[in-house]
């Protein structure tokens, strides 16, 4: 019966759990790759979670009668835990089929993912830190909400959507670029195909979700006038510095 590294023949090889050795070969150096891979899935994980939920009472929607079927799927409280998944899952496969001593290697696109994972995810948590309960994943203002231009919200408008661009970013090179799992022979597993696809409609959905700029933008400037067009008018660019 096929394992999940193998090609899928049946249900049974599909669900088949992984088998692993008591010990990785000897003499194979796994560390570097395994310690690196971890490292950038646990800042990952702490960036996918924004401070707090708003509770309904002190807070003011960007639409008052209708959100949009996005808005919607952004508020939903699975969502945190499905984009999280998308990554560890990569993950938790790559140390199995190292530590069965799988051939892979470790190349400039693991250690590149792996950095522009932590830069993005380094970002957001910055980001989490300037707004505190006030970040949320759905477009909302608190009743108390005052407009944050410190840290990285006085280089661009929108840091935490850079981030999270940048992790994704990440995230795809790491996981599906060569050296990896996947590219050594996962992509051939019904479960490579599914973590692939998983990645890329995650992807997909935040990226939509960083068009929302222009929309927060316009929200803001009706919230906070003037006050708003000073800090527009400073930092001009929404994503990236001198681009967009």
């Amino acid at each position: 019966m096929a394992t999940p590294f193998g090609m899928a023949t049946s249900f049974g090889a599909m669900i088949t759990p992984f088998r692993l050795p008591l010990a990785p070969p000897l003499d194979m150096d796994i560390t570097p790759k395994l310690i690196l891979s971890v490292v950038g899935a646990a800042v990952w994980d702490r960036a996918c979670v924004p401070p707090s939920r708003p509770s309904r009472p002190d807070q003011t929607r960007a639409s008052e009668r209708q959100l949009s079927l996005h808005e919607k799927v952004m508020a939903l409280p699975v969502l945190p835990y499905w984009v999280r998944f998308a990554h560890w899952a990569f993950v938790a496969t790559e140390a199995a089929a190292l530590w069965e001593g799988r051939p892979q290697t470790f190349t400039l696109y693991s250690a590149a993912g792996t950095g522009l994972i932590i830069l993005g995810a380094s970002i957001r948590i910055r980001c989490f830190r300037e707004l505190g309960r006030h970040f949320t994943l759905a477009m909302t203002l608190r009743d108390d909400h005052s407009l944050v231009t410190t840290g990285p919200y006085g280089v661009v408008r929108h840091p935490a959507y850079t981030g999270g661009l940048l992790q994704l970013l990440g995230a795809l090179i790491a996981n599906l670029g060569p050296g990896s799992w996947f590219a050594n022979g996962g992509s051939a597993t019904l479960w490579g195909k599914f973590l692939a696809v998983n990645l890329g409609v995650c992807a997909a959905v935040f990226g939509y979700a960083c068009t929302r700029g222009a929309k927060e933008d316009r929200y803001l400037a009706k919230t906070f006038g003037e006050t708003w067009e000073r800090f527009a008018k400073n930092v001009p660019y929404r994503y990236i510095p001198g681009v967009c």
